[in-house]
């Protein structure tokens, strides 16, 4: 089993008094798991972006797949537990279904304008 450096994230063995990379000691740390580094789902990354990219310019482009990886990602995130990064899905499907609703609400009102304007 090994830990992360608090300073400079290197993987060390248990047993190390001092880290191997940058040198730091590791003397008054007996919980040295606090340095354990998760690593963050890239699918949860690419929603959160797709839903950013797609909400200020109402892409489908960007909305579509952001729903599908948000999706994607809080299953992955569901199977494999040392995986970090839900928040990041849940907002980027979150912000992708709120530009696809802006999107549906948005052609309703130029399909309906035609009516509007005769009236």
């Amino acid at each position: 089993m090994s830990f992360c450096c608090f300073k400079c994230g290197s993987q060390n063995p248990d047993e190390s008094n001092f880290c191997m990379q940058c040198g730091v000691t590791f003397a008054g740390y007996p919980d040295r798991g606090i340095g354990e580094v998760r690593r963050t789902s890239e699918l949860a990354i690419a929603a959160l972006v797709c839903g950013i990219v797609g909400l200020p310019f109402i892409l489908p482009i960007a909305s579509i797949p952001g729903i599908i990886l948000g999706i994607m990602a809080i299953r992955q995130i569901k199977r494999n537990p040392s995986l970090d990064g839900r928040t990041m899905a849940v907002v980027g499907l979150i912000c992708s279904i709120v530009s696809m609703a802006m999107i549906a609400l948005l052609a309703l009102f130029f399909l309906c304008l035609p009516l509007l304007t005769k009236a």
